[in-house]
């Protein structure tokens, strides 16, 4: 049952932000940008929390669940605990640190 509710939680935000990016012509970055802000906006106000216990992964897998983990974070540290922050920070110089050195072995790949 649980990957029903997931399947049908991701597929029903995947669905609204279709129809949104149909009606608003908004370029992908943008609807994705737009996405994780309102995800930001609305934890607070409990609804993302309802999303996750209802859908579990189903809400994770969609960007706007970074906007979730982003408040998380941000919430985390403004109370004192910096390790939830120092993680994000090392994800993200990882995520980087990936992208150049494939960058780098595609073009030495290429260049021969």
């Amino acid at each position: 049952m649980l990957f029903l509710r997931c399947f049908l939680l991701g597929g029903c935000l995947c669905v609204v932000l279709e129809i949104f990016w149909l009606m608003t012509k908004l370029s992908p970055i943008n609807l994705l940008k737009l996405a994780f802000c309102v995800s930001a906006v609305l934890t607070p106000l409990g609804i993302t929390a309802a999303l996750i216990a209802f859908g579990s992964c189903g809400f994770f897998v969609m960007v706007a669940g970074a906007g979730e983990a982003a408040f998380s974070t941000v919430t985390k540290a403004l109370n004192g605990n910096i390790i939830p922050v120092l993680q994000l920070i090392a994800t993200f110089c990882g995520v980087i640190f990936s992208g150049v050195a494939a960058a780098l072995i595609r073009e030495k790949i290429e260049s021969n």
